[in-house]
């Protein structure tokens, strides 16, 4: 192994360094091993959190090397945050923080006298591993309609399916499902799918969609009868890379004998009802804009003396409320809303122009947003009064 792959896997590592079920498989538990022994995903974070802590204070550590790495994998902020808290740009603190992961990197090599010549770990292509821990720092929140990337992949492949002769039939499917994965990372697993499928040499191909309880799944499968189901073993080594971009994601791919097929799974997201309180059509507009392609469901209305029966209604788990509106003081709404059973445990964001933000808290808000609010702060304060999923890490 050398510097720049144990560097991918580092950073890998950081990335997804609350995430124990992608820690299992980082190869960083043997190669950070003191007596051989296989570290515990567990022991593997504290690992690397002490080695962060032992950085501070240090005369030879570059400027803000260690601040970086603090903010971002022990305080957990994300990459927006600590860049406003630097005065510098996104793009700017993305170079400090691989440089900074770099230093740890080569301090890390140097410890465990990585030099040495340790054998390559059977483990994922690092490079894969380093593009979806950077998806999931860049779209933690984003989900994707299935139907409308396999639009998208059809589009992209047809050219190599013309090539092959092959006839490609998409069942059309009425499905509206999201799926839990980011759209890039749908995209390409599906026009890898299609594309292996196209070379195995049949004529016809037969794609599907169904949804399952807590799944859709996508079925390329080989409609030529004379097509042996053997011809998939060579789509193998391109299967296993599909799945190593799905498993984080917790997708998976996989091959079936009768019809020969590659069946695409890929988790669905729970829709999560959001009730919207505000009489300003054009805002309630945007709140759905914003999250569209998300988790989330949005209820709007601009009547407030209809709130609490429409989050009973639809079993709202938060409440965006603007204060200022014609027909009910929303200060008013929010102290009766606090102290309604039937909604006093579903927090209140408030969002308005006014900067009434310690007011907001005091009357029993759990967050609070000026407006005009943006997109991800949006995503972001809903992901945790919702206990959603949020940016990986931050």
């Amino acid at each position: 192994m050398d510097r720049e792959s144990f560097f991918a896997i580092l950073r890998t590592a950081l990335m997804q360094l609350d995430d124990f079920e992608n820690l299992r498989h980082s190869p960083l538990l043997t190669l950070l091993s003191a007596d051989g022994t296989p570290l515990t995903p567990v022991a593997l974070q504290q690992l690397l959190l002490d080695e962060i802590e032992a950085l501070a204070g240090r005369g030879d550590v570059p400027p803000r090397f260690w601040d970086v790495l603090y903010f971002r994998f022990v305080n957990q902020l994300n990459q927006d945050k600590v860049a406003y808290q630097f005065g510098i740009s996104v793009r700017q603190l993305r170079r400090l923080q691989n440089n900074a992961i770099e230093y740890l990197a080569e301090r890390l090599w140097q410890r465990f006298q990585l030099e040495n010549g340790l054998p390559d770990p059977p483990v994922a292509n690092p490079a894969i591993q380093q593009e979806v821990a950077w998806l999931r720092e860049e779209t933690g929140t984003d989900a994707c309609r299935v139907s409308e990337e396999l639009s998208h992949a059809l589009n992209d492949v047809m050219p190599l399916a013309q090539r092959y002769d092959v006839t490609i039939h998409h069942e059309s499917s009425q499905t509206e499902a999201l799926a839990a994965i980011p759209p890039p990372v749908v995209r390409q697993a599906l026009l890898t799918v299609i594309s292996c499928a196209i070379t195995q040499g049949g004529r016809h191909i037969r794609i599907r969609l169904e949804s399952r309880d807590d799944s859709v799944r996508c079925t390329v499968e080989l409609a030529d009868a004379q097509v042996p189901a053997l011809t998939l073993t060579g789509c193998q080594p391109t299967l296993t890379t599909v799945g190593q971009l799905l498993i984080p994601f917790g997708g998976k791919v996989k091959t079936q004998d009768t019809p020969p097929a590659i069946v695409v799974r890929l988790p669905t997201v729970q829709s999560v009802p959001i009730l919207v309180l505000d009489d300003n059509p054009d805002a309630r507009l945007l709140i759905k804009r914003y999250v569209t392609h998300s988790r989330y469901r949005i209820i709007a209305t601009d009547n407030g003396r209809q709130a609490i029966q429409l989050a009973h209604q639809h079993q709202v788990r938060a409440l965006l409320l603007d204060i200022m509106m014609a027909d009910m003081a929303g200060w008013d709404l929010l102290s009766e809303w606090c102290h309604h059973p039937a909604t006093r445990d579903i927090p209140v964001i408030v969002c308005t122009i006014l900067p009434q933000e310690e007011l907001a808290y005091l009357l029993g808000a759990r967050a609070f947003l000026q407006k005009p609010v943006n997109r991800t702060k949006l995503l972001e304060t809903l992901d945790v009064l919702t206990g959603g999923p949020t940016k990986t890490p931050g």
